[in-house]
């Protein structure tokens, strides 16, 4: 051949025919134009290809660059396309086509009949002796030897070189097994009595989370509002003057600063062009009159307003909710993300769309994509790859298997509050500053939906989300960026004082009635009516109802009554003109508003003007109701006038005030001092003559200190006149020069000296001797069975009383008792009529007879005889502890008995100067 030939690669064996047997060429080796191949048996034989003469070893023409085997016959190709045949030896009992086949061009061969191998020489183990070292490590015992897997459909389970098969195994099912036994069959078999035992479970399957994604929960951030009335506070003076209303002729006022009106008013053509004011909010003039600009509650501006800290912090996030009851998961919120990727985490994508549309005017207060101002969308993916979470709320875990020994399989996840694409809010043109008017209107985020994307999903599935609720946004208003005049501002500069005229007192009604007792009037009944009116100026100047410090009531009519305490509450009314921010409250012919010249009365629910006048004018009743009281000072009773200008200042003028207690109207002298309060009727008393008490109430069962009353029984006794009204000072001689008076009480009297400076009233020293007297009958026998009694008990509530005899202290009291047995006719004889000194003592002699008019011990115009008491000690009842108790045995040889019949006595009071008065005495018997 003219061409050198020469082999640039080994030849593999998959170019040659059939592989069966020892003579199969398995290999074959170029060396120049010489080629050694290699048999099955691993003997060689070479062949040389005739290159043909002439140098030049490398002509590309003559490269071989491809060979085939047909059979026998190998077949190259050269460089320039010719092709030369060589003919293979057959070797040793080999020969033939063989038994395999090319798959098309493919390096691929098949074969369609049996293959038996006789492996005369043995292959070792290609793997390294030091793994899995068996008995037989080394040993070259494989006929076949293949160096990838092997895909076969069955296989025998071969000869056992230990036990044979169906050796020590009768009686059970594996005695069916024997060296062809399918290893398939037997793995089953084996499988099946594994997972039917007791440590069945150990061998679960790895398996999926069967829950599902089921829907998407929503959440906003940046919705939190407040109410209009916590933005808007008017232009009057803030929160504190919010409710006020600018008053009609407002425009005139010297208290509105003009400069500062700007602003409100550039933000009110804003509103209105925007239809969140309407030019009736402005008020019946036009003008804001009857209005507070601004208010909490001013125009068609919704009552609930976004928190402008919320402005920039609008933003959705979503949450994957999962549906089923798998048992199976990482965690319990979480449902199934298909399978792991060779082990690892296969990546899933969640994708948010939404949108946010802006409405400037009231007419669109629920904006979407399609009816707006400004509009806009868009969308944002998030991927995780790797178990764990990520910062945007994707979750993503690892099922572990039922047992160590099955590698994971699956995987589950979910993602929670991931966020949405938009942040912030978006109005006009995209604009996003918070701070003035024009960024006022309808915000709403709608159009949101959910995508997620899994393993080897070619497209999201998506699932909705709810739609924010449209909240209208405006700026706080009283800072500098709100319009272009800057911030609404108080539009008042100062306040008015107000000015109370024309105030007048009137009495209206006076009457009165009295009673006396012991001498000295009282008063009975008495009742009271003024008028008391006034006026009141600027109360209205330039703003009224603002509520402040009392302003909606512009004219008060108070009083400072020291008279209550006297009687039931005394009525006084009106006392208010009302003028609230609903106009003029008050109206009628004692109480209102008037014109600036009186001509016309604003009626209810006008406007005041801010020269308006309100007018009051009230009306006192007072009724006198208590029992007693002894007037030690004279009650007054003022009345005063409050006006009040917009911001609750105020302005009080007062009345003269009205003393309780007028001798000339009570027809006494002007030096007679007060008349004290007594009003329980004429001849009243609280005791009875069989009461065993007396507390000074009334006079009833006195009598008078005069020999008839020695007869020691009422019916003779000389008694005091208090059915009808009789005083000292109007001559009737009612208490002597040696009486004591009865003050009485409300539940509880007192007997005094008549002139006594510290507890007397209204009658003057009636003696200069120092000594007056009081007597009081007690008929002992109260009714039903009274038979003799043991002792006479009386309490004056002083244990302080002397011996009758006793007249050396300055003021003293001392008490004798007489009863009806020991008078001198119930004695007999030459006997005088006889007392006992209710106080007993060793050391003191019995005074015995005392000669008629001795000063101090006998006011009679006859002798009398004091006995001193015979009880125990000085006769103070034992057990009791005020020591004011004084016990008297009665024993008829003294002539001391009270039985039936005999049963009154007296008991005879006398003080010498003015001791401490006492309240009550007692009389008991038993």
């Amino acid at each position: 051949m003219a061409n050198q030939v020469r082999f640039v690669d080994n030849v593999g064996v998959s170019a040659f025919g059939s592989t069966a047997g020892n003579d199969a060429l398995i290999n074959a080796v170029a060396n120049e134009n010489i080629i050694t191949f290699t048999k099955g048996d691993n003997s060689q034989f070479s062949i040389t290809v005739d290159t043909g003469s002439g140098g030049g070893f490398f002509n590309t023409s003559s490269l071989m660059i491809t060979a085939s085997v047909a059979g026998s016959d190998l077949t190259f190709t050269k460089g320039d396309g010719s092709t030369f045949t060589v003919a293979l030896p057959s070797g040793g009992g080999g020969g033939g086509n063989g038994i395999f086949t090319q798959i098309g061009s493919t390096d691929q061969f098949q074969a369609t009949s049996s293959l038996k191998i006789s492996g005369s020489t043995l292959f070792e183990t290609p793997l390294a002796h030091s793994t899995n070292l068996t008995a037989s490590d080394g040993a070259a015992k494989y006929a076949l030897v293949v160096s990838e897997s092997v895909w076969h459909r069955n296989a025998n389970v071969g000869v056992p070189t230990t036990n044979a098969w169906q050796s020590n195994l009768g009686g059970t099912f594996f005695n069916r097994f024997d060296h062809n036994t399918d290893i398939a069959e037997m793995l089953r078999y084996m499988i099946g009595v594994l997972s039917g035992s007791a440590i069945g479970p150990d061998f679960a399957d790895t398996e999926p989370n069967t829950n599902t994604w089921d829907t998407v929960s929503t959440s906003y951030a940046g919705i939190s509002t407040v109410t209009k009335n916590d933005l808007f506070h008017g232009v009057l003076g803030g929160t504190n003057y919010e409710s006020g209303r600018l008053s009609i002729d407002w425009t005139s006022s010297a208290f509105i600063n003009f400069s500062k009106t700007a602003s409100y008013r550039e933000a009110q053509q804003y509103y209105t062009l925007k239809g969140f004011t309407q030019a009736s909010d402005r008020g019946t003039y036009g003008n804001d009159t009857g209005t507070n600009p601004f208010h909490g509650s001013y125009g068609n501006i919704p009552g609930t307003i976004l928190n402008n800290t919320n402005f920039e912090t609008y933003a959705v996030s979503s949450t994957a909710n999962k549906t089923g009851n798998s048992t199976v998961f990482s965690n319990t919120n979480f449902f199934g993300m298909g399978a792991l990727t060779s082990g690892n985490a296969t990546p899933y994508t969640v994708r948010i769309i939404a949108s946010q549309s802006y409405s400037d005017n009231a007419s669109n207060t629920n904006p979407d994509q399609s009816s707006n101002t400004f509009h806009t969308s868009s969308f944002i993916d998030y991927t995780i790859d790797a178990f764990g979470s990520t910062g945007q709320g994707l979750f993503l875990g690892k099922i572990n298997p039922p047992s160590a020994e099955l590698p994971s399989a699956f995987q589950d996840g979910r993602f929670v509050s991931t966020p949405g694409p938009i942040t912030g809010r978006f109005y006009t043109g995209g604009a996003t500053s918070k701070t003035t008017i024009s960024s006022s209107g309808y915000y709403k985020m709608h159009g949101v939906v959910s995508g997620l994307k899994t393993g080897s999903m070619s497209v999201f599935q998506f699932k909705t989300n709810t739609n924010a609720a449209s909240i209208f946004y405006t700026p706080n208003p009283y800072q500098s960026s709100f319009t272009s005049e800057g911030a609404l501002e108080d539009i008042t500069n100062s306040q008015p004082s107000a000015v109370v005229s024309n105030l007048n007192l009137v009495r209206t009604a006076f009457t009165a009635t009295s009673r006396s007792l012991s001498g000295a009037p009282y008063l009975k009944t008495l009742n009271y009516q003024y008028n008391f009116s006034s006026e009141v100026s600027k109360s209205f100047d330039p703003v009224y109802g603002a509520n402040r410090n009392g302003s909606n009531s512009p004219l008060v009519h108070s009083k400072s009554d020291n008279w209550a305490s006297l009687g039931p509450t005394p009525t006084f009314t009106p006392t208010t003109v009302s003028v609230t921010n609903s106009g003029v409250q008050t109206t009628g012919g004692t109480s209102g508003v008037l014109s600036a010249d009186k001509s016309t009365q604003r009626s209810n629910g006008n406007i005041p003007h801010i020269n308006d006048i309100s007018f009051l004018s009230s009306s006192y009743n007072f009724t006198l109701n208590t029992t007693y009281n002894a007037l030690s000072s004279n009650p007054t009773l003022t009345f005063t006038s409050t006006g009040k200008n917009f911001r609750g200042t105020n302005v009080a003028s007062n009345s003269t005030p009205q003393n309780f207690y007028d001798a000339t109207l009570f027809g006494q002298n002007s030096d007679s001092g007060s008349l004290q309060i007594y009003t329980q009727n004429q001849g009243y008393d609280s005791s009875t003559l069989t009461g065993f008490n007396e507390y000074f109430t009334g006079e009833n069962f006195r009598i008078k200190i005069t020999d008839a009353l020695l007869n020691s029984t009422y019916a003779a006794g000389d008694k005091f006149i208090t059915g009808s009204f009789q005083t000292n000072d109007e001559g009737d001689n009612v208490i002597g020069v040696n009486d004591l008076q009865v003050i009485p009480g409300s539940s509880q009297g007192k007997l005094v000296k008549p002139g006594d400076p510290s507890n007397g009233y209204w009658l003057p020293a009636l003696n200069s001797a120092g000594y007056s007297y009081y007597a009081r009958v007690f008929n002992m026998d109260s009714g039903g069975s009274f038979g003799q009694q043991n002792n006479l008990k009386i309490d004056v509530g002083n244990s302080g009383i002397v011996h009758w005899g006793d007249l050396s202290g300055t003021s003293t009291i001392a008490v004798a008792v007489i009863m009806q047995s020991s008078t001198a006719a119930s004695l007999g004889g030459s006997n005088k009529a006889r007392f006992t000194d209710i106080k007993n003592s060793n050391s003191e002699p019995s005074p015995g007879v005392i000669t008629a008019g001795t000063t101090g011990t006998n006011p009679f115009g006859v002798d009398i005889d004091i006995r001193t008491n015979s009880g125990d000690g000085n006769g103070v009842e034992n057990g009791i502890s005020t020591n004011t108790r004084f016990i008297i045995p009665l024993l008829s040889p003294r002539g001391t008995t009270i039985d039936s019949g005999i049963s009154q006595i007296i008991v005879l009071v006398r003080y010498k100067g003015n001791p401490t008065p006492i309240t009550r005495i007692n009389a008991f018997t038993n």
